[in-house]
């Protein structure tokens, strides 16, 4: 059997689809890889920032407290003898909590979304459960445990049953630095 010239020019021309059609399906498996390798990285990055951001707010709750003398005056009372608080003093110190509450969830959701580093989150607990577990931040937490996620408000009452069970809760912090 002959072989005429233009069927090993077809045949050649096939070959030749066949390995760009090869290549060709390797460049996109090579591309959607790159991609996904990509937008993991910019995913982590911004876990990264949001992260900083949200432990940047409770630095700058403690900064505002630390820089103005009345604030810190008030704070105090309010940790330590609440109900002598006036009304008006009251409602500050109850939003001052509040503040600090919704730095802490923002921290909370960073850490459900792998961003925040468990040891930070555990020291960030401590400081909850000092707080709120005073008299005058438990009244403000249930005051506003509405206004707080539910998975973060039950976040915050799983701290104060704990504390509860150690015999800590809803004390007076008298005399503490």
């Amino acid at each position: 059997m002959e072989t005429r010239p233009y069927e090993l020019m077809t045949l050649n021309w096939e070959a030749i689809g066949a390995i760009g059609e090869v290549v060709g399906g390797a460049a996109v498996f090579i591309s959607l890889l790159y991609l996904a390798v990509q937008i993991r990285s910019s995913r982590r990055s911004d876990q990264i920032v949001a992260a900083a951001e949200a432990a940047s707010a409770v630095d700058e709750w403690i900064g505002q407290i630390v820089r103005d003398e009345d604030l810190y005056k008030l704070y105090r009372q309010g940790l330590s003898d609440y109900e002598s608080l006036s009304r008006e003093e009251k409602g500050r110190f109850s939003m001052l909590i509040l503040q600090f509450l919704r730095s802490v969830e923002a921290i909370w959701f960073q850490l459900q979304l792998g961003a925040i580093e468990p040891g930070y989150w555990a020291g960030m607990k401590i400081s909850m459960r000092q707080i709120v577990s005073s008299i005058g931040g438990f009244r403000s937490f249930n005051k506003y445990r509405a206004t707080l996620s539910p998975e973060f408000a039950g976040v915050v009452q799983k701290i104060l049953d704990e504390a509860d069970a150690t015999e800590d809760s809803l004390h007076d912090i008298d005399n503490e630095a």
